[in-house]
């Protein structure tokens, strides 16, 4: 699993820390997973099309893609401080 790219969201977008695109296996690429922040902590949140998830995802690959996800935003946030 690699996050190709995390996108911070602005100020005032509720629970949405960010979004992010992450390479599952070399076949496989999902664009737009939302890392939001609830009362029970960082959850991912698939992407929507015509009103409905485009994918689900089994209890132990959200908790690595929350985990993955958390990294990737800890080290865009660290830029974002160095850079000010």
């Amino acid at each position: 699993m690699h996050i190709i790219d995390i996108r911070l969201e602005p100020p005032g977008s509720g629970s949405t820390l960010a979004r992010f695109d992450v390479q599952l296996t070399p076949e496989l690429r999902l664009y737009n997973v939302k890392l939001i922040e609830g009362p029970r902590g960082r959850r991912v949140h698939a992407p929507h099309a015509f009103g409905a998830n485009v994918a689900t995802f089994a209890p132990a690959l959200a908790d690595s893609l929350t985990r993955a996800a958390g990294a990737a935003l800890a080290s865009a946030n660290s830029g974002v401080r160095n850079a000010a």
